[in-house]
Formats: C-alpha cells, sequence, structure tokens
C-alpha cells in the first residue's frame, strides 16, 4: 500500500478501475493556470503509463471541472521543457463531461478501444 505522503511522486498510477481493466492517473490544474502539464518521463514509462488522464481544472478554491484525457492524445500535445521535458496543452481544448453518465459512456469508449488494440497485437506475431 502506498502512503499518502511521499517524499517523490510514485510511478504506479493514481487510479486503478480492475472491472474496466483500465489505469488512470490523476493530474491538477491550479487556480489561474491556463494549461494542463504532463511529465514526459512519467508518461512515457512503460510500468505506469495509464490508459488515461483525469484533469482536476480548479477555476477557483471551492470550484473545479474534472477532464479526461487519453493517454495517445498526450503524445501529441506541445513538447515543452522547464526543470524536465514535459507535454502542455490548453485547458480550452480539453474534454470535460457535464455528467457522471458522460464519463461511464467515455471510459466504456476507451475500454472498448484498448481491448480491440490488445486484440490486434496478440494478432500479429511481431507484436507478442
Amino acid at each position: 500500500m502506498t502512503p499518502l505522503l511521499v517524499s517523490s511522486p510514485s510511478l504506479l498510477p493514481d487510479i486503478q478501475l480492475p472491472i474496466l481493466g483500465l489505469k488512470g492517473d490523476v493530474k491538477s490544474v491550479a487556480v489561474g493556470k491556463k494549461y494542463a502539464t504532463i511529465s514526459e518521463t512519467k508518461h512515457r514509462s512503460k510500468m505506469s503509463r495509464p490508459d488515461f488522464y483525469f484533469l482536476v481544472d480548479f477555476q477557483s478554491e471551492a470550484v473545479c471541472r474534472v477532464g479526461l484525457v487519453r493517454s495517445e492524445e498526450v503524445d501529441t500535445w506541445e513538447r515543452r521543457q522547464k526543470r524536465g521535458w514535459y507535454f502542455s496543452r490548453s485547458t480550452e481544448e480539453l474534454y470535460f463531461p457535464s455528467n457522471a453518465e458522460e464519463v461511464q459512456e467515455w471510459l466504456e469508449r476507451l475500454r472498448v478501444a484498448k481491448g480491440s488494440a490488445v486484440h490486434r497485437r496478440s494478432q500479429n506475431p511481431l507484436m507478442r
């Protein structure tokens, strides 16, 4: 079990949805910031690469909106460097579902797409 407070970020995914066979990572966008950012090192890690990112975009100290981003989509984001390399995208360009039903439908489509990709790889002898 991972402790609640750690001195450095874990490389393991933050969210495990075993029923759907999906894993996700939680990322936040601070109040007043207009860009979501994701570390390139963690995003590219084979051990921790999530299927999706769960974005918490804080509009104020009391209000936030929740977005969903497929891991493959992050590969298309602008790549920048500060202390290390990271991917960046304006929050205005991201998907923010309006209710829990939309979140469930989005996750189900991702599960089906992931299952199709796994099936295609298992059928290709070069990908085994």
